[in-house]
């Protein structure tokens, strides 16, 4: 009996020593470092790095492109030149209408006195895609240069914007663009791959206009010198050489009614139309007389002074609306009578008086109406008001399209005014590698 319960006893001592020895292993396993220490001179080991299936691409830098605008006054005409400063060909469209302002002015004591105002030019004349007519490549070191008139792209109330101590910002390209990747560009490498990113936008340094030139001065009149070295007359002054101002107006034996009613027309300052054909001017004829007038103003009678502009403001070319100039025969109860001061409204179509190709290209017009009241018949027994009165300021009109395009010839690199004789050199498109 007692060798039988002993048996069970030694069974479960000899258990829970087992058990005691395989918990202290593992303590023991727990203690060591899970990686044996390298070998001594040997090099030490590092776990393997996965990377990722999707790697960014690395960020080009911009292309390197100048925009410089150089303006000698707020007036026209305005110098703006693209340069390639890097060391590989660019491709560029050599197209003004890309052009844009951010347009801040100030008073003449230097605060500012409005936000930043957009110049642009109308939807209906900015190219939407590249211009391939003036794709131009730029060899490094090479520019384009072209003049602007500042009043194509201010035009309206912003004329009066451009004036001394504004600021302006020139912008050049097809805008800011969430897709920056996608052509057109303003500015663009001709390597494959590219070496460095596109412009979609090019953004020149801020500049303020300067004053306005002064006027060169009177030149001074020469005199005799004698055989001394004196002068024989008075000596020169600053002001000789100078027409005097013209007296005040006095009545005259031609003329004694100083009071007596005369016409001048007045016309607005600008007139910005999307074709030829919606080119409109309104027509104010004011009684500046302090006595009451007769009169009879009809559309029919005005003339018309077209120019076309350069960008310096000289008239390309010019053409004479004369319209029906010639005497009309006019019914009595249309004669009406104009009081001091008063105005008369003539609103019309410029297309209508003038003839066709009048506004041959997109740009700038300058329009001077002229007032022809010649007539005859009845009316000549009311005593009208007879003669011709011209304009005291003429209209500048905006052409967004037109029959002819805006440029007439190719791009040249690196002038600004081009040898009529020598032939322009033409850059052929560099190969693709």
């Amino acid at each position: 009996m007692g060798a039988r319960s002993a048996l069970p006893k030694r069974a479960w001592l000899a258990a829970l020593a087992l058990a005691a020895s395989a918990t202290a292993s593992t303590e023991t396993l727990a203690d060591e470092p899970t990686q044996k220490p390298a070998a001594e001179g040997a090099a030490p080991t590092t776990p393997p790095v996965k990377t990722p299936a999707w790697q960014p691409k690395p960020k080009k830098s911009k292309l390197p492109v100048t925009l410089t605008v150089t303006a000698l006054s707020p007036d026209p005409p305005w110098v703006v030149r693209i340069e390639n400063t890097g060391e590989s060909p660019i491709r560029i469209p050599a197209d003004m209408r890309l052009l844009s302002f951010d347009l801040k002015s100030t008073r003449y004591d230097g605060k500012t006195a409005n936000s930043v105002k957009k110049c642009s030019l109308p939807r209906a004349m900015v190219p939407s895609s590249f211009p391939l007519p003036r794709e131009l490549y730029l060899q490094p070191g090479e520019l384009y240069e072209e003049a602007i008139d500042p009043r194509l792209y201010c035009f309206g109330d912003s004329i009066d914007l451009l004036r001394p101590g504004s600021i302006v910002v020139p912008r050049f390209g097809f805008g800011p663009s969430s897709n920056s990747r996608k052509e057109p560009f303003a500015a663009q490498g001709t390597d494959r791959p590219e070496a460095f990113e596109a412009h979609k936008e090019i953004i020149a340094a801020a500049m303020t206009l300067p004053p306005l030139p002064k006027p060169p001065p009177a030149p001074a009149s020469t005199s005799p010198v004698g055989e001394a070295g004196k002068d024989a007359g008075p000596p020169h002054s600053a002001t000789q050489g100078v027409a005097p101002p013209a007296p005040p107006p006095t009545a005259s034996k031609k003329d004694p009614d100083r009071l007596r009613g005369d016409i001048d027309i007045y016309v607005s300052r600008t007139s910005d139309a999307g074709a030829a054909r919606d080119v409109q001017l309104t027509i104010r004829a004011v009684n500046e007389g302090r006595r009451q007038l007769a009169a009879v103003l009809r559309g029919r009678m005005l003339q018309f002074v077209v120019e076309e502009l350069a960008p310096d403001n000289t008239a390309r070319r010019r053409v004479e609306c004369a319209g029906q100039n010639a005497a009309h025969g006019i019914a009595t109860e249309m004669v009406g009578e104009v009081n001091p001061g008063r105005e008369v409204h003539l609103p019309l179509l410029v297309a209508e008086m003038c003839p066709r190709g009048t506004f041959p290209k997109p740009g700038l017009y300058r329009v001077t109406p002229i007032l022809d009241a010649a007539m005859s018949g009845e009316s000549l027994k009311l005593d009208p008001w007879l003669g011709t009165a011209l304009a005291l300021q003429s209209t500048l009109a905006r052409v967004a399209t037109a029959r002819e395009p805006f440029y007439s010839e190719r791009p040249v690199i690196g002038s600004l005014k081009p040898d009529a004789d020598a032939p322009a050199e033409k850059k052929e498109k560099p190969p693709q590698h």
